[in-house]
């Protein structure tokens, strides 16, 4: 007996029709089933969005979902607490590997005839356990045959993420009804107690429309900048912005990588087409330069989409103690092209989300308390925004003061109205706007243009260190010994409960992380906004997006203007003399500093459970390692 779903204007009545090598059932058009019947309901809903990742990145995703399930299964006898679907955004594009695990699996890899533009979707319902994985591939079998349900639903065509995503909230989640729903990426490693920890959060907070687990990247083993950059990041991310967005129950990401989404706050509503799911989908329909780049990272645009439902007031949350893994980018290439997409798509949404403040401050469902969280947390976000933005002004008016200090000025040779800190500031200046030109000229993904990029980012590390370590900015912590002690205290401690299994790896923060800190944060952004253009989607150039020369237009504009408003700012506080410039360095490294404080104090109080060991969160990983 097949399932039939429940009663609704997009379904048709179930047909039975032949189908190669099995009997499958016609849901809609272009939609198909085959397998064992389906539960009507589920506790949880796991979406795997999956192209031509390798099945390295794909099988700890697939034992740590297992791994959760049995976990739940305990807490959970009744009824079905984890059904997992694996969406295959176009089949013709799996990973070799990937196919073979699948069809030892007992997938089926053939379409019912479809016009050649139309896309189809075929899912069948398979059970797996860690038996029927390991018997697969061909190792000993573990012992462990309880059974998680999967599907394995495959799109004819590669239509983009958005797209499998319009699939699973419009289609698969009214096959089987969740009560949340688990987004999650292949290579995203959920700790084996990270889904239950995420549901206690959501039990006990009702008006929770989306939580974000705490995610982070496995230890490096060597001295890769690139992937010892990305470790510091994520933990460092999670100390210093994150908490002050959670006190104030709104993250304006909703993290692809691992969230946990109530399906009635996302898919529910008076008004079909108020919903925020159905906002979200607009997205496949993205018009203009703005829309676009939201979408490179769709992420970015789920929280806000949440916290502004119709009829409801929802939050956004994050749980520190619910631990993921997520795979780095392992080449600069890849983390460029990927943080091009999430540095755009979050300076647009915040663009975006201001243009609708006015409206949100209507909200009628929507109390004057929790206007205010949502402003506060708007402010919060749009502060790091400034300091960005005043970073290039901020660093020539440092390489003036530090030049003018390490050379007298009776070897400046010129005369006292042209200090030779001016030409420096200038010369800064010039070199960041040439970063700029070979970012929106030179791409990374040609050998060319990632050799150039390599240098400029190198030069530009280097340059910016000095300027640190020679400048104002180190004498103000040395002037104020107790103050800087009690910092790095607060940040010691910070790191050490927030993320006690990386404490041991501290070393990696004080050498490799943090002299990197700010100028590759920089060098991202400025590659983005000169990129601002490129729709492109995919960290490994998945899908290209078109360019319009007025797209060109409106990206040569923000760059000019960002140049020439940090040249005006550099030499109007040159020119007030150098106790200003001083007092004005000061005053930015104060306001910084404070937002560490903040969001540190957050963070700290947010740590009172007991911490865990690495291998109890993850306590198949070493056996895992050992055997592939």
């Amino acid at each position: 007996m097949r399932h039939t779903p429940p009663a609704s204007r997009e379904y048709t009545p179930p047909v039975p029709v032949p189908y190669p090598g099995r009997t499958a059932t016609c849901i809609r058009q272009n939609m198909w089933l085959s397998g064992p019947e389906l539960p009507l309901r589920s506790h949880v809903t796991a979406c795997i969005t999956l192209y031509n990742e390798p099945l390295r990145v794909l099988l700890p995703t697939l034992i740590s979902l297992i791994e959760n399930h049995h976990h739940m299964k305990t807490r959970r006898p009744a009824g079905e607490p984890l059904v997992s679907c694996l969406l295959i955004d176009g089949e013709a594009h799996l990973h070799p590997e990937v196919r073979a695990l699948l069809l030892a699996l007992g997938w089926t890899p053939s379409f019912p005839a479809a016009p050649s533009d139309d896309n189809s979707v075929h899912i069948q319902h398979l059970s797996l356990s860690l038996d029927t994985l390991h018997t697969a591939l061909n190792l000993p079998a573990d012992g462990d045959a309880r059974p998680m349900p999967l599907l394995i639903a495959a799109k004819q065509h590669n239509r983009g993420k958005l797209d499998s995503h319009a699939w699973f909230f419009r289609h698969i989640c009214r096959l089987i009804t969740p009560d949340y729903i688990l987004q999650i990426d292949a290579g995203s490693i959920p700790a084996a107690n990270c889904l239950p920890l995420l549901l206690d959060h959501m039990a006990l907070r009702p008006d929770c429309g989306a939580l974000a687990a705490r995610i982070v990247t496995r230890p490096p083993s060597g001295l890769n900048p690139v992937t010892n950059w990305q470790y510091g990041d994520f933990i460092w991310e999670k100390i210093t912005d994150w908490p002050v967005s959670n006190l104030l129950r709104y993250m304006e990401v909703v993290p692809g990588q691992c969230s946990l989404i109530r399906y009635s706050t996302f898919c529910s509503s008076h008004d079909a087409v108020a919903t925020p799911m159905h906002r979200y989908l607009r997205g496949l329909a993205a018009q203009g330069l703005l829309e676009r780049n939201q979408f490179l990272a769709e992420d970015r645009v789920l929280g806000f989409e949440i916290v502004n439902a119709p009829h409801h007031q929802a939050t956004t949350e994050y749980e520190p103690n619910a631990v993921l893994e997520t795979d780095p980018c392992p080449t600069f290439a890849e983390l460029v092209r990927q943080r091009r997409r999430w540095i755009n798509s979050t300076l647009a949404v915040r663009i975006a989300t201001l243009s609708a403040l006015p409206a949100l401050l209507r909200h009628a469902a929507l109390s004057p308390m929790r206007k205010l969280e949502i402003l506060l947390s708007m402010l919060w976000n749009y502060s790091q925004l400034l300091t960005l933005f005043v970073f290039p002004a901020l660093m020539a008016v440092i390489c003036s003061l530090t030049v003018n200090r390490l050379v007298p000025a009776s070897m400046n040779g010129l005369p006292a109205s042209q200090p030779l800190g001016s030409f420096a500031a200038g010369g800064f200046i010039l070199f960041w706007a040439g970063i700029l030109l070979c970012s929106r000229i030179y791409s990374v993904s040609s050998p060319w243009g990632l050799r150039l990029h390599r240098l400029l980012a190198s030069l530009l590390a280097v340059t910016i260190n000095l300027l640190l370590v020679t400048g104002p900015v180190l004498q103000l912590f040395w002037h104020y010994p107790g103050g800087s002690l009690s910092l790095l205290a607060l940040v010691l401690l910070a790191v050490a409960l927030h993320s006690p299994d990386h404490f041991h790896n501290l070393w990696r923060f004080i050498l490799l992380y943090f002299p990197l800190f700010t100028s590759f944060s920089f060098y991202l952004t400025s590659y983005a906004l000169a990129n601002f253009s490129d729709t492109s989607w995919g960290t490994k150039g998945l899908l290209h997006g078109k360019t319009t020369r007025r797209w060109s237009m409106i990206r040569d504009g923000m760059l000019i203007f960002w140049v020439v408003a940090a040249s005006i700012m550099a030499a109007w506080v040159i020119a007030l003399g150098e106790q200003a410039a001083v007092a004005v360095i000061t005053g930015m490294v104060i306001f910084t500093l404070a937002r560490y404080v903040v969001a540190i104090l957050c963070s700290v109080s947010a740590l009172f459970r007991k911490p865990i060991t690495f291998a109890e969160r993850f306590p198949w990983r070493h056996r895992l390692d050992g055997e592939l």
